[in-house]
């Protein structure tokens, strides 16, 4: 397959897949949800490994809240350049009003699904991921506790900038369904635009640091990560 070719299946696949998650997603950013942004690692290709776990530490400010959290991932190859993903999240959430030295939120979740990569060349992969999300809001006011499940869609892109470096991409939409807050709209939709870079120290050992905004969520986040190869 030539890079043209990739390029406009490619192309295809994001009409078919974000248009319409862009039409629920714009609906449902007007309705917000408790979505807070996750780290989503992209590493460089797992040439000659089946296996990769990590773990990353993170903080958030957000419009109404800050918080710091943990995420770790295991991903693994089903096929060439087929990757089966899950991950794992917590946050604990400083609400910027309310009782002073009153840390009342937290939130918790995981996803899992398929990510799928095409090389362009030697230096630049392009991909999707389609992943089932689940987000608990878990809060000292019981009227604020939720359940957030919802689809999302990423296009992981990375290029190699140097010979051990690569700098990626990888914007998300996610739209679903809140349970559990009766004074909400029981949908909701986020948007995500993660930029990082990843160094791969050795075959086995890849340091990530990772960036972004998410919308409802109006703030962004900064983390720091590594990961294992096998």
């Amino acid at each position: 397959m030539t890079p043209s070719v990739a390029i406009t299946a490619a192309s295809a696949l994001l009409r078919a897949v974000f248009a319409p998650m862009i039409l629920a997603v714009v609906a449902a950013l007007s309705v917000g949800c408790a979505n807070t942004p996750a780290y989503r690692s992209v590493g460089p290709p797992m040439t000659g490994k089946a296996f990769e776990a990590g773990g990353a530490i993170h903080g958030v400010v957000g419009q109404n809240v800050s918080g710091v959290g943990t995420t770790v991932w295991a991903q693994g190859q089903v096929a060439q350049d087929i990757l089966l993903v899950g991950r794992g999240h917590f946050t604990e959430l400083i609400p910027y009003t309310g009782p002073v030295g009153i840390v009342s939120d937290a939130q918790f979740g995981g996803n899992g699904g398929l990510r799928g990569i095409y090389r362009v060349s030697e230096d630049l992969f392009i991909g999707g991921e389609v992943t089932l999300d689940y987000l608990q809001l878990r809060s000292s006011n019981p009227a604020k506790n939720e359940i957030f499940v919802s689809g999302v869609a990423s296009f992981p892109v990375a290029e190699r900038a140097l010979p051990d470096v690569w700098i990626y991409v990888q914007p998300t939409l996610g739209a679903g369904f809140r349970y559990g807050n009766d004074d909400d709209i029981p949908f909701g939709g986020f948007m995500e635009v993660p930029l990082g870079v990843a160094y791969q120290y050795t075959d086995t050992l890849v340091f990530t640091a990772e960036g972004g905004f998410a919308i409802p969520f109006n703030g962004g986040y900064l983390g720091v990560g590594a990961s294992f190869r096998l």
